[in-house]
């Protein structure tokens, strides 16, 4: 019997991970017994047939255009601390986690995603400095970033998507007068 597994992630969800990634595709390719508590495919019983625990693995990262940035909102007016928000589309027909990806401009702004924020194929998600809808505008938020690490300046900044292995995924550069740009 061949089970194929596919996980997309960055830095965990998977339990075939060794290391960060976004696709990983495993083939345990054994004959017999797969599951159950004498035959369970984990790193000391792979079974495969070089019994390497990692021939079957690959990780592909993400590509250009993967996720691409479809909304900002940078400037919510006089007083718009917390406001900021943007939303990002999965432009595959796989699941994408953004743990591990970074929010940055070109500059010293910058934000690490921390927790599994998975954008369903073809689907959208919306990342915010706050997560309350009450406080951010009333837009419903999948991550929120806080107002620390990353914010957007208001007469024009970069806004740049980078995957676990550093791949620019997408960038948006806009300025106050030619969004975007």
């Amino acid at each position: 019997m061949i089970r194929h597994v596919l996980c997309l992630l960055l830095l965990a969800g998977c339990p075939e991970a060794t290391e960060p990634g976004v696709i990983i595709l495993v083939d345990d390719d054994d004959s017999a017994d797969d599951d159950d508590s004498s035959d369970d495919d984990d790193a000391a019983d792979d079974d495969d047939v070089s019994d390497d625990d990692d021939s079957d693995v690959s990780i592909t990262p993400a590509a250009p255009g993967d996720v691409v940035i479809t909304e900002v909102y940078y400037d919510a007016g006089a007083d718009d601390q917390g406001l900021e928000w943007l939303e990002v589309f999965n432009a595959t027909s796989q699941g994408i986690d953004l743990k591990g990806w970074t929010l940055s401009d070109l500059g010293s702004d910058s934000h690490t995603v921390a927790n599994e924020t998975w954008i369903a194929p073809f689907g959208f998600v919306v990342l915010a400095q706050r997560g309350d809808p009450s406080l951010n505008g009333g837009v419903p938020v999948d991550y929120a970033y806080g107002i620390v690490d990353f914010t957007l300046d208001d007469a024009g900044d970069e806004l740049l998507l980078t995957d676990a292995y550093g791949t620019a995924v997408d960038i948006v550069v806009y300025t106050a007068a030619n969004f975007p740009d």
